[in-house]
């Protein structure tokens, strides 16, 4: 077996009467761990896994995580990441913005469950995988090698409407596969009336605690404040120099910064009701509006609907000025311009029809 890391064979030919004791710390786990796959480096670790770059009978390279009975005090930890693979598997495909579970199991013999999933891009060389030299592309080191970036959207709201919150969103916790932005390592992934315990990462928890679909909020918040700023979320609310910056990128940069600013309030009942109430303030800036301007037209417009009935559209046309109804959005998460209002000071706003 492939194993670059391994410092001598007998790692390899630990009985399963050993139990995960006889490797834990090691190297290899038995070759038996994970059925039909050849572990070919850790290629991750954490309190209670590992995660391995691996390869399939087919030839294809995936991600496995191994989760340790032995290394959970009072098994908890392992039951709760375990129920969380359980609750996330069934979506796992369901939306482009999820790391994909392509298969779970369990090993009673040797005290561990596993699950396979698609392997994210290399930082370097994309899906082309050198097992030696893999290094998965996460938004944490893209941060560190760009400086900034503009934000993905994560379908954070997906997880949300399946009645799941996620506890642990972080840079590192988002990788890219074949491109694309996705949210993965679910093991603190859980139903908000289950969420009991404290988990997640400093700085990304916000003051009431993790558990929640707005903690979850208050927490992507902080990444894009990493992504656009490239400081440190510990840093927060401080910004970067912008003499750098043109007068359009400082625009956009000022626009998202409004956007995490709300995200990242002290008080829950000042930040985004819903994650999509924050994608759709960021489809926003992604079209080429303001959400400055956009706030201020709102007001004016609630102003005008609450004193002249009617004066907006005609027939029942007008549903709604930009908000976060789903018909604002096309399957693929991104805004649908139907019509736009303006006002007597040429500001303007989407308008929702069906």
């Amino acid at each position: 077996m492939l194993n670059p890391d391994a410092s001598n064979k007998s790692d390899e030919q630990s009985s399963p009467a050993d139990g995960l004791q006889g490797w834990m710390g090691r190297v290899s786990p038995p070759v038996d761990a994970v059925p039909d796959h050849e572990l070919l480096r850790r290629i991750g670790s954490g309190s209670f896994g590992e995660v391995w770059l691996a390869r399939s009978i087919m030839g294809t390279y995936r991600a496995v995580k191994i989760v340790h009975r032995s290394a959970s005090e009072n098994h908890q930890s392992f039951d709760r990441e375990l129920a969380g693979v359980r609750h996330f598997e069934p979506i796992s495909r369901s939306h482009d913005g999820f790391v994909d579970v392509l298969h779970a199991g369990i090993n009673e013999q040797l005290g561990l469950f596993y699950y396979v999933m698609e392997l994210g891009d290399d930082m370097v060389s994309g899906q082309n995988i050198v097992p030696e030299d893999y290094t998965p592309k996460t938004l944490s080191k893209v941060i560190r090698s760009q400086g900034r970036l503009l934000p993905e959207d994560l379908a954070l709201e997906e997880l949300h409407k399946n009645g799941l919150v996620h506890r642990d969103i972080k840079p590192s916790n988002i990788i890219f596969v074949n491109g694309m932005a996705k949210l993965a390592d679910i093991g603190l992934l859980t139903y908000p009336d289950e969420a009991a315990s404290f988990a997640g990462t400093e700085g990304f928890i916000p003051p009431e605690g993790p558990g929640t679909p707005q903690a979850d909020v208050y927490a992507l918040g902080k990444v894009l404040y990493e992504a656009c700023t490239g400081l440190d979320r510990l840093s927060f609310p401080a910004l970067p120099k912008l003499a750098d910056l043109n007068a359009g990128d400082k625009r956009v940069f000022l626009e998202l910064n409004d956007v995490i600013l709300e995200a990242c309030q002290g008080a829950g009942s000042r930040r985004f009701a819903s994650a999509w109430d924050m994608h759709a303030r960021l489809v926003v800036i992604v079209n080429g509006g303001s959400v400055r301007r956009l706030r201020s037209l709102e007001r004016r417009l609630a102003r005008a609907q609450s004193g002249a009935r009617g004066g907006l559209g005609s027939g029942g046309r007008l549903q709604s000025v930009f908000h976060s109804e789903a018909g604002a959005f096309n399957d693929n998460g991104f805004g649908v311009v139907k019509e736009t209002v303006q006002d007597g000071g040429g500001d303007s706003a989407v308008v929702v029809e069906n």
